[in-house]
């Protein structure tokens, strides 16, 4: 049913008004500021752990290429004995 403005009842206008003022609500500093301190202490437990999982990564992957070297160095050598027996 429609209604004109005027045939609308005051309680019906004061619901309506309240309603679109909180739909504009916004943050306040102190919930921003709660929010921001709460990433904070999340992030210097998370970042010590992160540089942790980096480091070791990074020193397995050294490892790695470290033995594929030597795995590679010592066939080489033993490409070299080989040729060595055959001449």
């Amino acid at each position: 049913m429609f209604f004109l403005p005027s045939q609308r009842s005051a309680k019906a206008r004061r619901l309506r008004a309240s309603v679109i003022r909180r739909s504009f609500h916004a943050f306040s500093l102190l919930e921003m500021m709660t929010v921001l301190a709460l990433l904070l202490i999340f992030a210097s437990f998370a970042l010590p752990s992160y540089q942790n999982i980096v480091l070791r990564t990074r020193e397995a992957a050294l490892r790695e290429r470290r033995a594929g070297t030597n795995f590679y160095l010592d066939r080489a050598d033993d490409l070299i004995d080989g040729y060595a027996l055959l001449r």
